[in-house]
């Protein structure tokens, strides 16, 4: 009995020893496979994956897993996040690599619109989103100098989203919600905030009641407005260093979070 134990024993410790160790790369390289959305009629399913020049987003359509596109923005531009406006229209958040450093990142602030085929591709939002104006009335879309990322879809108006500008710091007129058009870019404002660096967030009904962020002295603000109104007023507020009420999400369609 001993001996048939300790023969079993060395043979698992044997075993152990002679498995091979996994290579470096699996903990260094980049997920075969990361971010992976369905289009909202269930159409198409779109994810990303990287190369060793940059990261493509791949789109299939769900009836057959046959790709309907798979599109990249340039060497050492990845993707930092992408939304599905509509059921045929992508929103992409790009984000920049540098050499010889893998784990950092640095997003661009642009908003990029794309096809589930391929097509349409045009810079929607950024410093080089502008368009030349002569000679015409139609409105054009214009180059803003902020950042900006999407904080909400609206499914009872497709050709449009809420986007929050960033002014890197600043107070003013950067710091908004703005609803913009998914294929021209032309934006329309919905709200300023009150505070430095204010984050927004929505409602069930997606309409934009809480601003969140610091005042001139530090202290961490939260505001609120009624959906009829667009008179931001103090809901909560706290001294740096004592923490910060936050709104998450809305739990519901009673306007609570």
């Amino acid at each position: 009995m001993r001996a048939g134990l300790a023969g079993f024993l060395a043979l698992g410790f044997s075993t152990l020893v002679l498995a091979a160790p996994p290579p470096v790369t699996s903990f260094t390289n980049f997920a075969k496979f990361e971010s992976m959305k369905i289009s909202p009629n269930g159409t198409y399913l779109a994810f990303t994956r990287h190369t060793t020049e940059h990261e493509v987003i791949t789109v299939l359509r769900l009836q057959d897993l046959k790709p309907s596109t798979q599109s990249h923005f340039g060497d050492r531009i990845d993707i930092w996040s992408f939304e599905w406006a509509s059921d045929s229209r992508l929103l992409i958040s790009p984000t920049r690599r540098f050499p010889g450093i893998i784990a950092y990142k640095a997003p661009t602030g642009e908003i990029i619109g794309l096809d589930a085929d391929g097509k349409a591709a045009e810079l929607l939002f950024g410093a080089a989103a502008g368009k030349m104006q002569t000679g015409t009335r139609v409105e054009q879309r214009q180059s803003v100098f902020a950042a900006a990322r999407v904080i909400d879809i609206l499914p009872a108006d497709p050709t449009e989203v809420l986007i929050q500008t960033y002014g890197y710091g600043i107070e003013g007129e950067f710091n908004a919600v703005y609803r913009m058009n998914v294929r021209s870019g032309l934006l329309k404002k919905v709200a300023g905030s009150p505070v430095r660096n204010g984050t927004f967030q929505t409602d069930f009904e997606h309409r934009v009641v809480f601003v969140s962020g610091e005042d001139r002295v530090g202290n961490n603000n939260l505001f609120y407005r009624a959906a009829e109104s667009n008179e931001w007023k103090l809901l909560a507020s706290s001294a740096m260093g004592e923490g910060m009420v936050w709104p998450v999400a809305p739990s519901g369609q009673n306007r609570e979070f």
